[in-house]
């Protein structure tokens, strides 16, 4: 139990530290702030890949 405890204690420090690590690249835009790019608002910047490859 004590090591449980400890490992848990561990992880919460960890993120606490990642904190400001975990925002978006200001490139990006995220209108509704639920962590995923918006697509851009300006059509030419779109991009049509032949293949999206998800691994």
């Amino acid at each position: 139990m004590k090591l449980q405890h400890q490992i848990g204690l561990a992880s919460l420090l960890g993120l606490a530290l990642a904190g400001p690590t975990l925002a978006m690249d200001s490139r990006f835009k995220d209108a509704n702030g639920d962590m995923v790019a918006d697509a851009p608002t300006d059509p030419k910047q779109w991009i049509d890949p032949a293949t999206l490859v998800f691994a």
